[in-house]
């Protein structure tokens, strides 16, 4: 029976494709957030509003990290 409960654990550790998956949509999240930053630095308007959209940029971030951090401890939560 602990065998069985161990593997189970070890297999949660593992899971490659849902992990994969998860760590997949993450890097898109970024690069879509790296995308547009560079799109509003090409903005001829961009050296006048540039607190601005930086600080919104920058606001993303932390919104990405945490909706990727749900989703890792959802996927432990559901190995064990």
């Amino acid at each position: 029976m602990a065998l069985v409960q161990l593997l189970q654990r070890y297999g949660a550790l593992v899971s490659p494709r849902q992990s994969w998956h998860a760590n997949a949509e993450m890097r898109q999240q970024l690069l879509l957030l790296r995308d547009k930053l560079e799109f509003e630095e090409r903005n001829k308007d961009f050296e006048k509003d540039r607190i601005t959209v930086v600080r919104r940029m920058f606001d993303e971030y932390p919104k990405l990290a945490e909706t990727y951090g749900r989703k890792w401890l959802e996927l432990r939560r559901k190995s064990q």
